[in-house]
């Protein structure tokens, strides 16, 4: 019974059709470089060696390059331009901006004065020196938006600080995000891009500072809508297209004689003995039947017990012995396509259930033997009947052997 060769073997052969229908229809459409990988993926090692699947890939596929003109998308400041509620998530992040950095001007004098009071041998934890020290801090004028506006355009420091705050408050990037529907993370430029244009929007409604002042140009150049992209394409070498395709059709057919002449062994040896029947095709009056017929009466027990194996194993096939054959008169063989071990049962003789290991032949050959000698071959193991839970939990123990 090869039906471990014969899995493999259909297995392959299902790969090599793939491959097959990809080399002949390979230019009916656009591919991309994942389709052409997973094309030579499916040539069997046994043919192409890891080696092998590389340089033909290399061969196989040239490389075209493609140029394509799609809708650009939008920069940050365009969309921007097209809703007001980006001004607000701005001016409240210049409000903030404004007293971090008034906090930031009084600390500094505050160290400042420290630093001038030591030096002078002062008491700088005395009342009066920190009563002073408050009151120079507090007379510390806080920055207006327009000055901060102001510094961001005109001094490089500035910008530099207040980009860095663009990008760490949450609260500006969600909130500007939100008001342009950007999708995407905002980066330095983008966001000075987006200011630029908020404030030019803001000055259009009447803000105190001229774009002069700002050294902004009045118009802004304007983007086309769309752009070119440039890319690569694999595309099929012809007649090393070809070549490959000759090597694995002749395989597929040596597959395909193969798998037939499995198939027609493995028909023609089961004919022997046996009636073959797919497990859907027989039930318990169809057991009763059949060896009342031929003189023999079934217990209800050893029915269940036939019918607890097909309904807890499932297996793919089930051969009853001829009624008119000699060594194998009743026995019952469940058969698992993919396993080489069957499950018999004979009800006729004995008090056990055999799990017997092999190909069909010798399985065969098992079967003719006496009770003890089964016992002892080297490729069977048996349960005794007995109580049905203890029973079909020892059988399920020695199917693994």
């Amino acid at each position: 019974m090869d039906s471990t060769d014969i899995g493999e073997l259909r297995s392959m052969l299902a790969r090599l059709d793939k491959v097959s229908i990809g080399l002949r229809s390979w230019s009916s459409k656009e591919r991309t470089w994942d389709e052409s990988r997973t094309l030579i993926d499916n040539l069997p090692l046994r043919l192409f060696s890891l080696e092998d699947r590389t340089n033909e890939s290399r061969r196989i596929f040239l490389s075209e390059t493609v140029t394509d003109e799609r809708k650009r998308q939008k920069t940050f400041a365009e969309l921007v331009t097209s809703t007001d509620d980006s001004l607000d998530v701005f001016l409240l992040f210049i409000n903030r901006s404004c007293v971090a950095d008034q906090k930031s001007t009084q600390e500094e004098l505050r160290l400042k004065l420290i630093d001038e009071a030591k030096s002078e041998g002062r008491d700088i934890d005395s009342q009066q020196f920190f009563s002073e020290v408050s009151r120079k801090i507090k007379a510390v004028a806080k920055t207006t938006q327009y000055d901060m506006i102001r510094k961001f355009f005109t001094d490089a420091a500035t910008r530099t600080w207040l980009t860095s705050r663009m990008r760490t408050d949450t609260k500006f990037v969600r909130g500007l995000a939100r008001a342009a529907r950007y999708g995407r993370s905002l980066t330095s430029d983008d966001l000075q891009q987006g200011a630029a244009e908020i404030v030019r929007k803001l000055i259009s409604y009447g803000m105190p500072i001229t774009l002069e002042e700002l050294g902004m140009p009045k118009e802004v150049v304007g983007l086309p809508d769309t752009e070119q992209v440039t890319r690569t394409r694999p595309i099929l070498n012809a007649p090393v297209a070809d070549e490959i395709l000759q090597i694995v059709e002749r395989e597929i057919r040596r597959i395909r004689l193969a798998v037939e002449q499995i198939e027609s062994d493995r028909n023609r040896v089961t004919e022997l003995p046996f009636e073959i029947f797919p497990p859907g095709e027989w039930d318990a009056d169809d057991l009763i039947e059949r060896f009342r017929s031929g003189g023999i009466r079934l217990t209800e027990q050893e029915i269940r017990r036939l019918e607890v194996i097909k309904d807890t194993f499932k297996p793919d096939r089930i051969a009853v012995g001829k009624l008119d054959s000699q060594g194998y008169r009743g026995y019952f063989v469940f058969i698992f396509d993919g396993k080489e071990r069957v499950i018999a049962e004979n009800p006729l003789y004995g008090n056990a259930t055999y799990i017997i290991k092999g190909k069909w032949e010798e399985i065969l050959k098992v079967l003719t033997l006496s009770k003890s000698e089964v016992r002892r071959h080297p490729q069977s193991a048996f349960v005794v009947h007995r109580e049905k839970q203890q029973w079909l939990q020892d059988l399920r123990l020695k199917f693994r052997f």
